[in-house]
């Protein structure tokens, strides 16, 4: 499932990050004209529990969804490369929280506003810490979606500089 939420597929998984500043980079979002956010969740063991080891991840769905057991679950796969091996997820420091229909506000420790015209340049200053699109998606669909018709693969850093980009490349 995690490697499906990676890959654009609608999961039970809500994805989150463990590094602040990958956190900032999805919250500086260009698609969007408006203002980003950044939330810090709480990390409360008495609503949260943790998966740690591959014999809990592998329970069957009612253990984690029993009636009686209104409970989040936090698994963090880099922990467990075995069960799940992606660049994207590794690069991205995932971890998902799954259980419930949606976050409590009370998780919500922190909410961090990032306004529209400052996305550019914050963008700019994580590329410098290397925290771009081409490394948080640095996998083989992550190279496909960067270079489509309406983003053309960028020829600028080849040797000739003679080598002109044409509209079908």
């Amino acid at each position: 499932m995690a490697h499906l939420q990676h890959n654009k597929v609608a999961t039970g998984l809500i994805d989150f990050t463990f590094s602040p500043l990958v956190a900032l980079w999805f919250a500086c979002d260009n698609q969007e004209n408006a203002d980003g956010k950044v939330f810090v969740i709480e990390n409360n063991k008495e609503k949260i529990e943790e998966i740690t080891t591959k014999d809990k991840l592998q329970q069957e769905l009612d253990e984690f969804f029993g009636v009686d057991q209104a409970q989040w679950h936090l698994w963090a796969p880099t922990l467990d490369s075995l069960a799940v091996d992606t660049q994207r997820i590794t690069m991205q420091q995932s971890v998902f929280l799954f259980g419930l229909p949606e976050v409590d506000t009370a998780m919500v420790v922190q909410e961090i506003i990032i306004p529209q015209e400052h996305k550019e340049g914050l963008r700019t200053a994580l590329a410098k810490l290397g925290i771009t699109e081409k490394t948080l998606f640095s996998d083989l669909l992550g190279f496909f979606e960067r270079n489509t018709h309406a983003h053309p693969y960028d020829l600028s850093h080849l040797p000739n500089p003679t080598m002109e980009k044409t509209s079908d490349e």
